[in-house]
C-alpha cells in the first residue's frame, strides 16, 4: 500500500512538472507575430530595458551573485557548525568536528574577501584604463 503511494505521488509530481513546462510554451506559441514586441513591452514595464548592457557590468554583477552565494554558504556552514556543537552533549569528537568546520568556514571567508577584493580593485582599474561607464 505504501508502495503505492509513493507511485501516485510520485506519477503527480511528474505530470505536474510537464504541465507547467509545456503550458507556457503553448501560450507563447500562440500569440502570434507580436511575440517580441509583447516580451520587450513586458521586460520595459519590469524595468529590465531592452537595451544592451557594457559586458564589464556583466562580469561584475555576476561576480556579485556569485560572492553573495558564497557568503550565504558560509552563513549555512557556521549555522550547521553551531548546531552540531548544540547537539554534541558532550561528545568531544562532534565539538572538535564542529570547530573544524568553523575554521574552515572562517578561511574560505577570508578568500571570499580578498577575492572581492582584487576583482573589484581590477574591474575599478579596467574601466578607468577603457573608459567610464
Amino acid at each position: 500500500m505504501r508502495h503505492l503511494w509513493k507511485k501516485i505521488i510520485g506519477g503527480s509530481m511528474v505530470w505536474l512538472v510537464c504541465v507547467v513546462m509545456v503550458l507556457p510554451v503553448q501560450g507563447a506559441t500562440s500569440t502570434g507575430p507580436n511575440v517580441l514586441e509583447q516580451l520587450n513591452a513586458g521586460s520595459g514595464a519590469a524595468g529590465f530595458g531592452t537595451e544592451a548592457k557594457d559586458p564589464r557590468i556583466i562580469v561584475a554583477e555576476g561576480v556579485q551573485i556569485v560572492l553573495s552565494l558564497l557568503g550565504t554558504i558560509f552563513l549555512l556552514l557556521v549555522f550547521y557548525a553551531g548546531f552540531i556543537m548544540f547537539t554534541a552533549a558532550g561528545n568531544e569528537e562532534k565539538i572538535g568536528n564542529a570547530k573544524t568546520i568553523i575554521q574552515y568556514a572562517i578561511i574560505g571567508l577570508i578568500i571570499i574577501l580578498c577575492a572581492y577584493s582584487i576583482t573589484s580593485f581590477v574591474l575599478r582599474r579596467l574601466v578607468a584604463e577603457v573608459g567610464g561607464l
